[in-house]
């Protein structure tokens, strides 16, 4: 901990992104996949080791995936979230210390983004609108998917009507969802029971 015997101790952090870092995450939180890459570059590089980033309030994000870069100074990050930010604020703070409880070098806030509602304006579907049908073979994995039971190799035979729309998704502060959950799975709450319907964010 050498860099940081000194208080002030003349070492300097700074955040990529510097302004709030926004990240997301799936359920079961778990097994979420999302996370946004951040960096904290450290003059001097050679103390990149002694730095220690910590979230410091609210807790809902964690820091995974570290790597130091003592030659560039660079240390390479991924902020998860684990709960959502409330609409009303409350913001997440990621800090990043000289030594275990030391000297403050630098934060920025950490908002955890969640998909709340379809957004509005959306495209509708006119119930005079004619709808011509498609013959699909169809099981669970299908797009759209058929719920009802199926044997092992068995597969539904169906005419399917319907019309496929491109809806914006709004987060809790009624924005457009952030472009870290571009290729997550959607689910469908089917009788209280949530199944893929194998659709992705675009």
């Amino acid at each position: 901990m050498a860099c940081c015997t000194n208080v002030p101790s003349g070492v300097t952090v700074t955040f990529n992104p510097g302004t709030v870092v926004i990240t997301g995450y799936t359920i079961p939180v778990a097994s979420s996949t999302i996370a946004r890459d951040v960096t904290a570059t450290v003059v001097p590089p050679e103390c990149a080791e002694d730095i220690d980033l910590v979230i410091a309030s609210s807790l809902r994000a964690t820091i995974t995936n570290r790597v130091d870069n003592t030659t560039t100074g660079v240390i390479t990050f991924k902020v998860k979230g684990t709960s959502a930010t409330p609409s009303t604020g409350s913001y997440t703070v990621m800090q990043a210390r000289c030594g275990v409880g030391g000297e403050l070098l630098a934060s920025v806030p950490v908002t955890v983004m969640i998909p709340k509602k379809i957004g509005t304006p959306h495209p509708t579907v006119n119930p005079a609108q004619s709808v011509s049908g498609v013959n699909q073979v169809a099981d669970a994995t299908t797009s759209p998917a058929y719920f009802g039971t199926l044997g092992a190799n068995e597969v539904v035979l169906w005419t399917w009507f319907g019309v496929f729309q491109n809806v914006p998704v709004f987060n809790q502060f009624d924005g457009i969802l952030d472009g870290i959950y571009a290729g997550a799975a959607i689910d469908e709450l089917d009788g209280g029971v949530w199944k893929l319907i194998n659709q992705n964010w675009a």
